[in-house]
């Protein structure tokens, strides 16, 4: 199932996640209107994910790096009943869209 979330509630939302992730490996892939597509990040643990309004980023936070996701429009999540599978933003300009897909998925 598959769900759009709210831009008002996307900081108090990644906010929650965060509290909740542990080391939950992710993979980052990044995709650019079928031109390209290039996986980012492959299997680290996710440490935190955070929002700032004011910039209008998404902050995918790993041990050594941070990928940010610049000017995102739309956030959908994918979840089973066990949690959250994947996030995929989709970002203004060229509408790339970056899919953080969880190893393990995660309650939130």
């Amino acid at each position: 199932m598959s769900e759009c979330i709210n831009k008002s509630q996307w900081k108090d939302y990644f906010d929650d996640m965060s509290k909740v992730l542990g080391d939950v490996p992710v993979e980052v892939e990044v995709e650019g209107l079928g031109i390209f597509d290039k996986v980012e990040v492959e299997w680290l643990p996710l440490k935190g994910i955070t929002y700032d309004p004011k910039d209008n980023v998404v902050s995918l936070m790993f041990d050594k790096l941070d990928h940010m996701v610049e000017k995102p429009y739309e956030i959908e999540v994918e979840k089973g009943e066990d949690g959250v599978k994947t996030i995929s933003f989709t970002s203004e300009g060229d509408g790339a869209k970056t899919v953080v897909k969880f190893k393990n998925p995660v309650k939130v």
